[in-house]
């Protein structure tokens, strides 16, 4: 039921249902183009920042096989009908009509073929760290893309927990910029959530079903074939598949085809094919919130020497204006940096929130709040609070390591 055309919304439907109709009112819209955003992580980020502006939260279906090439494609404009698969040499190439769209440089030419020089793309991280952005001024629609989730998870499986924050929170910071470029409504949309198992275990690698399989993945298969225990093998067609081949098989559990690493994705599972849809409405719609001002210091300033990697940093805000306290809460990251590295962030406790490390306190408040810091790591750094919006830092104090080792 989850993949039939009468069943619920697809991801194929995002462009067209949330994106079009601000374009159609000539409204800068902007669509983020997020690798691996899986639905749990979206849930959060629309949390936080549905204080700040008007958010929608939707549900939709992944278009299969749940790969990067082919979920990208299926948020494209116009798209419904026209998204077909090759198999070629073992690769799986995504067209829409006669466009090939395996790459961001494809689908940017693909979308400027309909919008023309109204369409442009830019990547998070130059959006967020580029203190100037000029967008020219008849661009309508902007093409954000990152692949940070996707990339971590591939090459640093077993520190993604601690990393993805991070990540959440440079999405955040984009919106922000955005708001202020004049962008009316940004659309947070993606191609496929993922699996993280950090070891496999004996039966977790599964057997190919019998049959002529042009495409190997790790979770899904591609070509002629049928079912065999643990494998479910479906009619392309029947799950909306509209490839050069018959058939598409998937284990029916979290295994593998092959061996793989912790960070996986391309199957059937809800975690993979459950996919998030934020809107944000930025435009005449921001929350109101007090401007704070947030202090830190260790040890009451009486030593600049941390002789533990697990120091208290002591913080204390307020919002400014407010000689009383207020009740709006205040949140940022708290961080150590050595130069541009990342040598500690804040550990867990009371104050900080799991799902995207950021400390939570309101005006008024003093608190303490454990830093982590990095085993290998010994010299001077600086502990940052940084705003998660606008990446500017609220306070900084200089430290150096004195471990008594």
């Amino acid at each position: 039921m989850l993949f039939r055309s009468s069943g619920p919304p697809r991801n194929n439907d995002v462009f067209d249902t949330f994106v079009a109709p601000w374009l159609k009112d000539r409204k800068k819209t902007a669509l983020f183009m997020v690798d691996a955003l899986r639905y749990e992580l979206a849930a959060e980020l629309e949390a936080d920042i549905s204080g700040k502006y008007k958010t929608e939260f939707h549900a939709v279906c992944a278009q299969l096989p749940t790969i990067t090439s082919v979920g990208m494609a299926a948020l494209l404009p116009a798209v419904n009908g026209h998204l077909k698969l090759q198999c070629d040499t073992g690769k799986i190439i995504p067209h829409i009509k006669e466009a090939k769209v395996v790459t961001p440089k494809d689908r940017l030419a693909y979308a400027q073929s309909i919008y023309g020089d109204l369409c442009t793309m830019i990547d998070l991280d130059k959006l967020v760290k580029q203190k100037t952005i000029k967008l020219p001024p008849q661009v309508n629609l902007l093409l954000v893309k990152t692949t940070d989730i996707d990339a971590c998870g591939e090459t640093n499986p077993y520190d993604a927990v601690m990393l993805l924050p991070r990540i959440i929170s440079k999405i955040i910071a984009g919106i922000s910029k955005l708001e202020k470029m004049g962008v009316a409504r940004v659309v947070i949309g993606t191609d496929h959530g993922f699996i993280l198992i950090h070891e496999q275990q004996a039966g977790d690698q599964v057997p190919k079903p019998p049959g002529d399989w042009i495409i190997n993945k790790e979770r899904c298969l591609l070509g002629s074939g049928s079912s065999s225990p643990g494998i479910a093998v479906f009619d392309a067609a029947a799950v909306s598949i509209s490839v050069d081949c018959s058939h598409s098989a998937v284990p029916k559990t979290f295994g593998t085809f092959a061996k793989t690493k912790p960070y996986f994705h391309q199957g059937l599972s809800l975690q993979e094919c459950v996919l998030p849809v934020i809107c944000v409405e930025l435009s005449g719609a921001r929350k109101t919130s007090a401007r704070a001002e947030v202090k830190l210091s260790y040890k009451g300033g009486s030593t600049r020497k941390i002789t533990t990697r697990r120091p208290m940093i002591e913080i204390s805000a307020f919002a400014q204006g407010d000689l009383f306290g207020g009740s709006t809460e205040i949140e940022f990251q708290l961080e150590a940096y050595s130069k541009k590295e990342v040598v500690g962030e804040a550990a867990s406790c009371q104050h900080v929130n799991p799902a995207n490390n950021l400390v939570r306190l309101n005006p008024g408040q003093a608190i303490k709040v454990p830093l982590k810091m990095m085993e290998d790591f010994t010299g001077s750094f600086e502990v940052r609070a940084i705003n998660p919006e606008t990446m500017v830092n609220y306070s900084t104090i200089k430290l150096k390591t004195d471990y008594l080792e």
